[in-house]
């Protein structure tokens, strides 16, 4: 029965102007969703309403519910009973042989979905409803294709995840910044126009490896491929381990904060050198790599943590060291304010392998002294690897968007 009644309801709020109901100026947008007459000062002002006058019932199609327009050829997405946690809002429809423009998703089109994830808005979207996706917490990641979009409702981001992107078409970042800003949003939501991509290397591995390799492209000069790592002199975990546990914490932090990340490792059981480590990097396509380590040294007091990478003058890639410092400097000081490990700064460094065989800004994290008793049990806590996983998140949010 309720059923039924809704689509009286429905059907009724129908005989109202189709037109109010499109998403196609400021003034009417919202009733697109709310199926509520145009007020006199609607029709007055917009001359779509004024001189279209036809009518249609809500249509639905598979799962979905649109609002369509016959004579603009334009639809609202008015919601959907999918629990399904990728969306796609398509440019157009098709309805018995005739091409509809989906040019607005209605009031609280999506609202309190919390299986949604991902979401892409097709290209001839304009206007976007209030609350329209209120309450989704767990929505990361929005890909807006449309490069139209000039109303955003009240609300309409309120309640998403803490770290969702909206990716943007080319040179409209600005643009749409703006726009969030004036509709008092700019804090919901992070506007970019691409998603990055992090290659991640959890230093060393269970057997080193006995070869040597160039330190660098045409380098006369070799190193071990791999050197075996420090040990724990407190919990006798080996360097390799701990790498890879902060390692997949920080992957599923990024991908929570909607970056793609590659790793060059994801076990023990690998041969990888540290050239090979780099190349795999570079083919990745990511933006940015970052090697994870820990310090060891004679001295058992000595604790802290620091980042190297490479110097202007690396005949290598002296060309990537002022994105790489940059980014150095990021994660370094993010690291520590998440994790309290003592701050021990920034180095330069040329003969690192690793390092000189990216293509891309590149660091090495320490992330402190196993070699330090307290410094190693403390890097073993499972609470405390979360909190590096962040920081390093945190840094790398900052190299790219602040």
């Amino acid at each position: 029965m309720r059923k039924i009644f809704f689509w009286i309801i429905a059907a009724f709020s129908m005989t109202i102007p189709l037109s109010a109901r499109i998403v196609y100026t400021t003034t009417v947008y919202a009733t697109a969703v709310t199926h509520a007459a145009p007020s006199e000062k609607d029709g007055a002002t917009d001359p779509v309403l004024k001189k279209h006058k036809d009518t249609e019932p809500l249509i639905k199609k598979g799962r979905r519910i649109y609002a369509i327009a016959p004579a603009l050829k334009q639809a609202v997405f008015v919601k959907t009973t999918s629990s399904s946690p990728v969306i796609t809002i398509p440019a157009t429809i098709e309805l018995d042989g005739v091409s509809y423009k989906i040019t607005g998703i209605a009031d609280r089109a999506l609202k309190g979905k919390k299986e949604l994830k991902k979401i892409t808005i097709g290209k001839n979207v304009k206007t976007i409803g209030q609350g329209a996706f209120n309450g989704c917490e767990n929505l990361k990641k929005i890909i807006m294709e449309s490069a139209k979009l000039s109303q955003i409702g009240d609300y309409a981001w309120k309640g998403i995840h803490p770290a969702a992107r909206l990716i943007v078409p080319q040179k409209k970042r600005s643009a749409y910044r703006k726009l969030l800003r004036a509709a008092g949003q700019d804090g919901s939501v992070l506007v970019t126009d691409s998603i990055k991509k992090v290659a991640i290397d959890a230093g060393h591995q269970k057997s080193a490896g006995r070869g040597m390799e160039p330190i660098g492209p045409g380098a006369s000069k070799k190193k071990l491929e791999n050197s075996g790592g420090a040990v724990g002199v407190q919990t006798g975990t080996p360097e390799y381990e701990l790498n890879l546990k902060v390692a997949k914490k920080l992957r599923r932090e990024l991908k929570a904060r909607g970056y793609e990340v590659v790793m060059t490792r994801t076990s023990h059981e690998v041969d990888l050198s540290n050239r090979a480590r780099a190349q795999i990097a570079n083919a990745s396509g990511a933006d940015i790599y970052i090697r994870i380590h820990a310090d060891s040294m004679p001295t058992p007091g000595v604790r802290g943590a620091s980042v190297s990478c490479p110097s202007a003058k690396n005949p290598y890639i002296g060309q990537l060291s002022a994105a790489s410092k940059r980014l150095s400097e990021c994660l370094l000081q993010d690291y520590c304010s998440a994790t309290g490990i003592k701050n021990r700064g920034l180095v330069l460094r040329d003969d690192l392998t690793g390092t000189n065989w990216s293509s891309i800004p590149v660091c090495l994290i320490e992330l402190g002294f196993l070699s330090n008793p307290s410094e190693d049990a403390l890097m073993q806590e499972a609470d405390m690897q979360e909190k590096m996983a962040r920081g390093i998140a945190d840094g790398v949010d900052a190299y790219f968007w602040e």
